[in-house]
């Protein structure tokens, strides 16, 4: 029960839960994830820790750069999480990711 806690926890953050859902659309560098949200990266960075703290976002370095993306569901209920997000993807336009909203990196 522990591991939903945290999980739901994680979720219960406005920030944290439109990066999982900008996360849904692409895997995105933090950078990126800063511009589109207009925070600190010192903030991105702590969300981003909670988030991978609670196994729901993965993520990848690349040079200077680190990627981050949701994780595969493992179990139904996370599956279902996983499909919300998804949903308030769509009925919340204002959250897709337009290319022209994100910084452009040197390695994006």
């Amino acid at each position: 029960m522990n591991k939903y806690t945290e999980i739901f926890k994680a979720l219960s953050n406005e920030t944290r839960l439109t990066i999982m859902v900008i996360l849904n659309q692409q895997e995105l560098c933090v950078c990126q994830i800063e511009s589109f949200l207009k925070l600190s990266q010192a903030k991105v960075s702590r969300h981003l820790t909670l988030l991978k703290y609670a196994g729901l976002v993965k993520c990848r370095r690349e040079g200077l750069w680190i990627y981050y993306s949701i994780v595969k569901p493992k179990n139904k209920i996370e599956n279902k999480i996983f499909e919300l997000l998804h949903e308030i993807e769509i009925n919340k336009k204002e959250l897709k990711i337009n290319k022209s909203q994100l910084k452009v990196c040197k390695n994006c």
